[in-house]
């Protein structure tokens, strides 16, 4: 299966699942990580579309586009990104902080800081909120054949600020990147969420393009 074909195919999925599980926001969903611990080189970029279903809390959907970039060679990288659906309208950056490269015998371990903006429904009407976020994401490269898995796993804890209250989610995520030489520089992304406090459990998948 070639590139396009796959990626008109996310496309296709994503605007689907948008109209199928769209209903009344949920104020705070935002979007997943689709990261590992490795970083985006200074003067090279990732561009990546995404989708989230989330299953708990009324359930929906979620899509979102991601710029990413390196800011200081070997140490911090940062995606920018822009989202829509169950959440009304998301826009924020994450910045990531390498301390360990995935080198032989060594996992890489990155940490994580970032914040959002967000609108969403709550009562009758709109309201905006600041999601921030800190977190930590370990990941390994496992190369077999032409292709490369790269399985990551992060926990993420949250300050939501809005409409007079204050939560703070608290999430365990397991995802991997999906690199095989036949559909470069195409990769893709898998990933899951696991609700531990006023959070959400859901699914993610989503494409990337360096270059």
């Amino acid at each position: 299966m070639n590139s396009s074909i796959i990626s008109r195919n996310i496309v296709y999925l994503a605007t689907i699942a948008t109209l199928c599980f769209s209903s009344n926001s949920i104020a705070g969903v935002g979007t997943s990580l689709m990261q590992t611990a490795e970083l985006q080189h200074v003067g090279e970029f990732e561009v990546l579309a995404q989708g989230d279903i989330i299953f708990n809390r009324g359930g929906g959907f979620n899509i979102s586009g991601h710029a990413r970039t390196g800011l200081i060679e070997k140490y911090m990288d940062i995606d920018v990104l822009v989202g829509s659906g169950k959440t009304n309208f998301q826009i924020g950056a994450l910045t990531k902080y390498n301390l360990l490269p995935d080198v032989e015998g060594q996992m890489g371990l990155s940490f994580l800081g970032g914040a959002s903006y967000l609108r969403d429904d709550v009562g009758n009407g709109t309201t905006g909120f600041t999601l921030v976020t800190l977190g930590a994401v370990l990941s390994k490269a496992i190369v077999s054949g032409n292709n490369i898995i790269v399985p990551y796993g992060s926990f993420q804890f949250e300050f939501l600020f809005g409409d007079g209250d204050t939560a703070y989610p608290m999430t365990l995520i397991a995802g991997s990147k999906w690199i095989s030489k036949s559909v470069s520089p195409w990769v893709f992304y898998s990933e899951f969420g696991f609700k531990i406090k006023d959070a959400f459990y859901s699914f993610s998948v989503g494409a990337g393009y360096p270059f």
